[in-house]
Parts: C-alpha cells; structure tokens; sequence
C-alpha cells in the first residue's frame, strides 16, 4: 500500500501570513514567556508586526492570569500525579515523516498524545480545551503553511511549542527571528547551565503530566528536536521507547529549507533576511543533531529504540507499524489496526511538495552530510521518494 502519491507544486504565499490578528504560534505565550523571547533578541520587531505583537501581548496577559487559575484548580493534583506508563518518542530530522507517524501510532485508542491547542496554550488548557477550540477553530489554517498536512486544534502537534510558550529557549525562536542565530545550544542541551536544563526538564514533566491528566494511556511524542536529546530523555524516562526515522539527505534539506522559510513567512516578527545563510544553517544543524543522537544510541536497548525509513513507511505503512509494535513491545496491533486503516483512507489523496536541487547544492550535502549517507544507506544516485 502505497500512502505518499504524486506531488504537486508548493502552495503560493500563505493567504493569512500579513493578517495582524491571525493567530500565531506566540499568540499562546505567557506575559513572562513572551517578554524573555522578546528581550533575547533586543525586542527588534519591525513595525509591520508591531499591531501583531501587541495582540500577542494582549493575550498573554490572559494566559497568564488563566495559568494562575489553572495552577490553584489544579496544581496540587498534577504534582501528585505521575506519567501512567513510558513515553514513547518520534525523532528524526525535520520533514522524515515524523508527523505522519505521530499521525498514525496517535489513532491507537490506547494512545494519547499532545494536540494543538494544548501545545500553544499549555498553562491552561485544562481549564480552557473544553470550549475555546469550538470558539476558535474558525481563525486556524486548514493546511500548515509549509506542506500539505491538515491543521487543526486536535491534531497532534510538538511538544518543543509547549515548551516555548512555557518561557523554554528553543531553537524555534528562530521563527519570531529568523535574522538572529538560533539557541542551538537547546537543540542538544550543549552549554546549558544545570538549573537551567533542571528547569526544562521539569516543564517538560509537568505538561506530560498534564496532558495525560485522568488517563493512562502512554503519551506519543514528536518533536525533531528531541533528537539530540534522547539521552537527557533516557536519563529522565528510562522505558521510554523511540523510533527514529531517516529520509533521503536530498529531501530533507530542501523539504527543511522550504519549512524554515514558510515558518518565517507566517511567524516572524521582522522581515525575514536569512536567505544568505539558511542552507548554512540547515547544513550546520544535521551534524550537531546527530553527533548528539549518536552518542545515546549506543545505550538504549533493542527493544526501546527501532529505526525507520520514511521512504519504506509511506510505502507500506502497516507492515512497518507492526514492525515497531513488535520490537518496542507496544502490544497487540491488532487494536489498532482498524483505526490506522481508517486514519489512511482519509489521507489517500495527500500530494507532498517537490523539492529540486542543482548540483551545487547535491555538492554541498554530499560533503556536509557524508556521515548520513553513509550510516543510513543512502546514495546520491538513489531514486527519491
């Protein structure tokens, strides 16, 4: 069964991207949160954001106030209370296919998992999930603005936004402002002072704890940044389980590049000048994932990590959703299996991006990625899926 089919041209500029009160992913900030992003980065925002960045602070004032109500609500219960089983993690590069498996292991009614609304407003959506998304489902894309993917409050979404909107650094701030360099140092945790980590490791506890509040159901993750954490996740989730998905190098730094810029696009806060730069930076950031991934794989066991190639997802997506049942000792699939079906049929007729490169481009990859190719069995000459 083949699930990817054929491809179509990119989407034109997003209709929404110059609307001040469309909402944006800082739309879902705390006031603290929203001023150390802010500060971070001189609070350069040029003026054609100024009405958007003032309808952030407007709102983050809200947040603020309904996080206080939601930690008197429910703040003594959530201490108390502990993940019901291990997590398990989706990481690979961004654009391998990790939001189509978060999609498809997500339908597993023994699943749980982070969905939009509680990852862009995470300090109260206890409180909030039952009524806003109704109220505001009307302002949401009903596409990401960098591929084809339905969006949608329920969706399952990143985690790293959870983080962000709780006051983390991240290299996601790049989206706000795509002309300062990323903290690259939490894409790996590199560098970052103890507390500091300390601090992101418990807000990352807390709003697992969170979203699996009165269930227990083991809660998906995704998110390509955890990458080149999965081992500060072991140390902090021992059974946790992974699957990692690779792609061809090709495809992910074009598809990568294009996200990066449509990201850009709807959320930056000044006009995005990083068009002589960004390749340098996606061809920079794979190395760093890696050598990071690389170094904690060694120490997870068999049956708590399972490797993937997109291109053989999307071309059997069943066989290969057994494959990780199985090895990461998730239960019977057959639980599963017909809300999976279900999940594809919907999404028979998806078209993905195409991506071309020339042959510089090829030239640079080839040597700036050579450690990928090469572990991961892919060719330069290799048919692209």
């Amino acid at each position: 069964m083949t699930f990817v089919q054929e491809q179509v041209k990119p989407a034109q500029r997003a209709p929404y991207a110059d609307r001040w009160w469309h909402p944006r992913v800082w739309h879902g900030y705390q006031f603290g949160a929203w001023v150390r992003m802010l500060a971070a980065h001189g609070f350069r925002i040029s003026p054609y954001r100024w009405p958007t960045a003032l309808s952030i602070t407007l709102c983050s004032l809200g947040h603020s106030a309904l996080g206080l109500l939601q930690r008197a609500v429910y703040g003594g219960r959530l201490r108390r209370a502990e993940l019901p089983q291990p997590p398990l993690f989706i990481v690979g590069h961004w654009r391998c296919g990790t939001t189509l498996l978060h999609e498809l292991l997500s339908v597993d009614p023994r699943h749980t998992y982070p969905t939009t609304y509680q990852c862009f407003v995470p300090s109260h959506f206890l409180l909030t999930q039952g009524f806003v998304p109704r109220w505001t489902r009307f302002l949401l894309p009903q596409r990401r603005p960098m591929d084809n993917v339905p969006f949608g409050w329920d969706r399952p979404q990143e985690d790293e936004f959870a983080l962000c909107a709780l006051g983390e650094p991240s290299p996601y701030w790049m989206f706000a402002f795509p002309n300062h360099p990323p903290r690259l140092d939490y894409l790996d945790m590199q560098g970052v002072p103890e507390a500091q980590r300390r601090r992101w490791e418990r807000k990352l506890r807390e709003f697992l704890v969170a979203v699996c509040y009165g269930t227990d159901k083991r809660v998906v993750l995704k998110s390509p940044t955890h990458t080149a954490r999965v081992g500060l996740l072991r140390q902090m989730f021992p059974e946790a389980r992974f699957v990692h998905l690779v792609r061809h190098p090709y495809q992910l730094f074009r598809s990568t590049i294009n996200m990066l810029q449509r990201m850009a696009e709807v959320e930056a806060l000044h006009w995005p000048r990083w068009q002589d730069r960004l390749e340098d930076l996606v061809l920079q950031m794979c190395p760093r994932m890696y050598r990071a991934f690389h170094a904690a794989e060694a120490q997870i066991p068999e049956n708590r990590l399972i490797h993937l190639r997109f291109e053989d997802l999307v071309q059997d997506p069943l066989a290969h959703l057994v494959r990780i049942y199985e090895q990461l000792e998730l239960g019977s699939f057959d639980v599963a299996l017909p809300h999976v079906e279900r999940y594809l049929e919907s999404m028979r007729g998806y078209r993905r991006n195409p991506h071309w490169l020339d042959e510089h481009l090829k030239s640079r990859i080839d040597r700036a990625w050579a450690f990928y190719f090469q572990r991961y069995g892919y060719s330069p000459n290799e048919e692209l899926v």
